[in-house]
């Protein structure tokens, strides 16, 4: 089972008061904003998912009411965003009408506490949303992709089977079919040798009609890692974070976690899986069951299994041409079926590190729903209300039984 820390503990926090001085860090290209600047943003919001690449946004103050003029979009003229003479504002006011202009420009973000400050991305602007309301003054929403988006190029489809994380990232290395690079050139991936030797072979995944890097980011965080780039070596860097390992985090009712609401469905729940292919050697059908006695499949969420339906059933068709192969198939949709029995919604003081791909003990709601839950979704946001975490996740608990309340 993997180590959890509570909320409280000291090698999180050695003094619980900077949760009451929480903080962000922005950088423009390598260059912290201005005070006044600082000053004019009124929330900002990151947010990570496992199968999307992750990005923040700004909400700032757009008026100046001493000079009664917009600061950063809505009053400039043509030659304040030229680079022209600037006769009303001066140079300083040039800076600030493109300072967020969509583009080239690098930000880089951290979400903290008391000086203490965890990199959360490292993005490119991407949208600028004046508001100019019937009333109140104007605002400014300001939203960053990761970087990463740039290497979104073509969706593809594919398979491994009994490979680690670490070598199937590096097979993006190679070239497609022998012709087509994965990654646009000249990027290429970089694993950590001293993590990818702790890995466990994965029986089966799939890329199914995805963006390359989307799948990467995908494979990272379902393993608790990151992907992070390097513009200027052009690596992408897959393994854990280079600031800090995730943190896995236990949180209970009232005592931290503000609200949880967890969803317990068994509709959609199977007891049993059949997938059917050709054996292309033997010229014979191929049907292989996997259900919940399997000895993968019947370990998660074991104390929540008797409430699956006994008649639900299901029968898939699908390209396998080995009966290994179809085994992996049908053990990994169940496994991924029975992952979504509990889904649920948290919230929490803001948390740098729970993010996408972690996980979090919740304890204190029963024996049924405490136990281990798999974070697919996390959003930060820091504003005049303070700094809350809220995530979505869903249940992964190996324990006997569920944790006790």
């Amino acid at each position: 089972m993997p180590a959890f820390m509570t909320l409280y503990d000291e090698s999180i926090d050695p003094t619980n008061r900077d949760f009451y001085a929480p903080g962000f860090e922005l950088r423009i290209d390598g260059v912290g904003l201005p005070k006044g600047v600082l000053r004019d943003v009124m929330e900002v919001t990151y947010h990570d998912d496992i199968n999307e690449i992750d990005g923040f946004e700004l909400t700032v103050n757009n008026w100046d009411a001493t000079a009664r003029r917009c600061k950063y979009i809505g009053s400039e003229g043509a030659k304040q965003t030229q680079g022209g003479r600037q006769p009303e504002g001066g140079a300083n006011a040039s800076k600030l009408f493109t300072l967020f202009d969509p583009g080239g420009k690098t930000a880089e973000l951290a979400l903290g506490y008391s000086g203490n400050f965890e990199t959360m991305v490292r993005a490119t602007f991407t949208t600028m949303e004046p508001n100019f309301p019937e009333s109140g003054p104007p605002v400014l929403t300001v939203r960053a992709s990761n970087i990463l988006k740039s290497l979104r190029t073509k969706q593809f489809t594919g398979a491994w089977t009994n490979q680690t994380p670490s070598d199937i990232a590096l097979n993006f290395n190679t070239l497609r079919n022998g012709s087509q690079p994965r990654l646009p050139s000249p990027w290429k991936i970089v694993t950590d040798d001293q993590a990818a030797s702790s890995e466990d072979e994965i029986e089966y995944v799939a890329q199914k009609n995805q963006y390359d890097i989307d799948f990467l980011l995908q494979l990272a965080h379902g393993q608790g890692y990151t992907l992070e780039a390097d513009e200027d070596a052009k690596e992408l860097r897959f393994g854990p974070s280079l600031s800090s390992m995730p943190t896995n985090y236990q949180l209970e009712w009232g005592k931290g976690l503000m609200s949880f609401k967890p969803s317990l469905a068994t509709a959609n729940q199977w007891k049993s899986v059949t997938v059917r292919g050709w054996d292309r050697q033997s010229q014979k059908p191929i049907v292989v069951k996997i259900g919940q006695d399997d000895p993968q499949v019947k370990k998660l969420n074991r104390n929540l299994q008797s409430l699956v339906p006994d008649r639900q059933e299901q029968t898939v068709d699908l390209p396998v041409f080995t009966v290994a192969e179809a085994k992996q198939r049908a053990r990994a949709i169940m496994l991924d079926r029975s992952k979504e029995i509990v889904t649920a919604h948290g919230k929490t003081v803001g948390l740098p590190k729970l993010r996408a791909g972690t996980l979090v003990s919740i304890q204190g709601i029963g024996s049924r729903l405490s136990g281990t839950y798999f974070v697919t979704k996390t959003t930060h946001t820091l504003g005049e209300n303070g700094y809350v975490t809220e995530f979505d996740c869903r249940r992964e608990d190996l324990g006997a039984g569920g944790a006790s309340s």
